[in-house]
């Protein structure tokens, strides 16, 4: 059981057409398919070699990091990728830190948030197909 690199960031914009242009011509992102099932936030997802930067659109408040307020997959976070999640959710029981699963995935990814001791929240993810 063990995190094998880091996956994504995703940051909050408050424009998503002015962020887009901004990572893709300012800093040469590429852009990749968004493939989210029934996602309620607009964004956009980039390639950084390996890794991955994804926007969420929200005009309507700031990330709410929070060590007394629940995960939220839609909270500004830090990704990694793990090779068993069922060993994660575990360990995680064991230590009494409670989670959100994730739903976005499908069948092609299993998610799980929560939070680090100072309210950041942290998403462990794996994929059960190739990317």
């Amino acid at each position: 059981m063990k995190i094998t690199r880091l996956q994504h960031a995703l940051l909050h914009v408050k424009n998503l057409e002015e962020a887009k242009a901004f990572y893709k011509e300012i800093l040469g992102f590429e852009e990749m398919e968004r493939w989210l099932i029934n996602p309620i936030r607009d964004g956009a997802w980039f390639k950084i070699g390996d890794t991955r930067l994804h926007l969420a659109l929200w005009e309507d408040r700031v990330a709410h990091s929070n060590s007394d307020e629940p995960p939220d997959a839609w909270d500004n976070h830090i990704a990694f990728e793990v090779d068993d999640i069922e060993a994660w959710k575990k360990k995680l029981e064991e230590k009494g830190i409670s989670y959100l699963q994730g739903v976005m995935g499908g069948e092609k990814m299993a998610q799980i948030y929560f939070r680090d001791p100072s309210g950041n929240e942290v998403e462990l993810i794996h994929h059960n197909v190739p990317i």
